[in-house]
């Protein structure tokens, strides 16, 4: 029975130090590859707060690419949502449809402050597509539709705070600057004829502050 208990504890002592020996090798495994997600939203929800503004995010999904010595990453994401919603309208009804996408790239310098704190900035390239369609049906004034087209260009600088939790998971959040050159079209038709109610171009500047929270994990 001595000897029983004595090799249990033989077994135990050496699981635990082998256990110790691979943690810290674990730890300190350079993971190259980065999978992010933006979680404002979610939170947002949660906690019973409105969801906020899509298009203001830079991405609601992005994949990281980190150099060796992990203070450069290449950055690819996109952000995209789509959303329609039916009235009903005194003698008829009226459909929204709005759908965006808008992929990125970037490449964002590192700079670790301490063990767990960092400090990111870089330049992103986007591109967007938004399309707005307003459907409305009248009984004594048949089908009538609004469209709205806008392709944008852009780019600008950023810079951000992360949080590392662990060697594989942190938090992080991110100002941005963005320039973008906008085409817009707008139309309407009846059914019988369209009308061209917008057709510009326009350069706009928006600066974003960091109310986005982002999830990233190692791999």
């Amino acid at each position: 029975m001595t000897r029983y208990i004595l090799l249990l504890c033989s077994l135990f002592c050496f699981r635990f130090t082998s256990f110790s020996q691979i943690q810290p090798a674990e730890s300190q495994k350079i993971r190259r590859f980065e999978f992010a997600l933006n979680i404002t939203n979610s939170i947002s929800r949660f906690a019973g707060n409105g969801a906020k503004n899509v298009t203001e995010d830079p991405y609601i999904i992005a994949v990281k690419w980190t150099n060796k010595k992990q203070n450069l990453a290449l950055r690819l994401g996109f952000n995209q949502f789509y959303n329609t919603q039916t009235t009903d309208l005194f003698g008829g009804s009226r459909t929204s449809r709005e759908w965006y996408f808008s992929p990125l790239i970037g490449i964002e310098k590192r700079v670790q402050l301490d063990k767990h704190f960092m400090f990111y900035f870089g330049l992103d390239g986007r591109t967007g597509t938004k399309k707005n369609t307003t459907v409305s049906f009248f009984n004594n004034f048949g089908r009538q539709e609004i469209i709205e087209d806008e392709t944008s260009y852009g780019a600008g600088p950023f810079c951000g705070f992360a949080w590392k939790i662990n060697p594989r998971v942190m938090l992080y959040t991110e100002a941005n600057f963005y320039i973008n050159y906008k085409l817009v079209k707008r139309q309407y038709d009846d059914g019988m004829t369209k009308t061209i109610l917008e057709n510009s171009k326009k350069i706009t500047l928006n600066p974003v502050i960091p109310t986005s929270l982002f999830l990233a994990v190692n791999f």
